[in-house]
This record gives C-alpha cells, sequence and structure tokens, in this order.
C-alpha cells in the first residue's frame, strides 16, 4: 500500500490545534470533497534518489482527477490548513525509504568518497528497471488524525478515516 500526502490540515512545522467539533467538521469536509472526485490511475514515472538520502517514486496521473485540483478542493474545504504546505501542488511521489535519517550533510556529499554512491547510483537503476509503468489506482482519500507528531511516517497513534472517491459532478 502506498500513502500520497494530498494536502495537510496541519504538519509538523506549522501545527493546527482542534477541537473534537471542529475535526469532526474537517473529516466531513473532506468527505464531500472525495465525493466528488474521481479515482486517479497512476503510473510509475521513476524512481529517484534525493540528495539527502530519500528513495521516492514519481507518478504521472493517467486519468481521474488532477492533484492540482484536489489540493484545490481541499484548500477551500479546510481554511485553517497551513497556507505553506510541503509540496509542489503539482507532483505526486511516494517517499518509499529514508536511507540515512536525518541528515548532517548533503546524503550527495557523504557518498562522493565511497563505491556507496555507485551502489546507490546501480540500486536506483535496478528499482526504475523493475518497477517503471508500474499502475495503481487511487480510490480514496484518507482524513489522518494523528496523536504522535509524523504518525503516519513514524507509525505512531492515529485514526484513520477513509473515503472513496466518487466521482460525482458538482
Amino acid at each position: 500500500m502506498y500513502h500520497f500526502s494530498m494536502f495537510h490540515a496541519s504538519h509538523h512545522i506549522v501545527p493546527v490545534s482542534a477541537t473534537k467539533v471542529e475535526v469532526e467538521a474537517e473529516a466531513s469536509s473532506v468527505e464531500t470533497v472525495a465525493s466528488k472526485l474521481c479515482p486517479l490511475k497512476i503510473v510509475l514515472d521513476r524512481v529517484v534518489l534525493t540528495s539527502t538520502g530519500v528513495l521516492l517514486g514519481c507518478w504521472q496521473v493517467i486519468s481521474g482527477s488532477d492533484p492540482i485540483t484536489i489540493r484545490s478542493r481541499l484548500k477551500n474545504a479546510l481554511p485553517r490548513a497551513p497556507e505553506k504546505q510541503l509540496y509542489d501542488a503539482a507532483i505526486l511521489h511516494t517517499t518509499f525509504a529514508r536511507l540515512l535519517g536525518p541528515p548532517r550533510t548533503s546524503f550527495t556529499e557523504l557518498l562522493k568518497t565511497s563505491n556507496e554512491l555507485q551502489f546507490f547510483h546501480e540500486l536506483v537503476n535496478q528499482l526504475n528497471s523493475q518497477f517503471q509503468g508500474f499502475e495503481a489506482v487511487v480510490s480514496e482519500l484518507w482524513y489522518v488524525e494523528e496523536y504522535n507528531v509524523l504518525a503516519l511516517a513514524l507509525n505512531g497513534r492515529m485514526t484513520i478515516r477513509k473515503f472513496k472517491l466518487g466521482c460525482s459532478r458538482d
């Protein structure tokens, strides 16, 4: 299973406190948005290794609602959310792994003097040859209430509400 962060009602850089009533209202708003969006058929364009040691899957949307549209509708539905989101609105990616944890120096700088850089280049090439072109369908939006910082990423305490993408018209 892959997770795509589409929009943050709150995040670790700009936390937004919410009462139980506000959480219920937000979840209801996300459900309403989901009912009007179409499932996304996506294809894995490529796997890349960032300079900070993050292994990313970069996806292209073949059909369904565009990520820009999804994020725009969520922004309208969640007006208390941080203005600055953690990604570009057009990008759809999956973090497969964080190979080294938080970097003390750039990942590329760390590996320049070792054979590890070649190892990682070969790993990325192998992953691309095996998985490039893999297709998947995104059929639901999740509203995740995290009780620990980065709970979804770090397997912490959370409540997940799943809303099917309904593809109804406005």
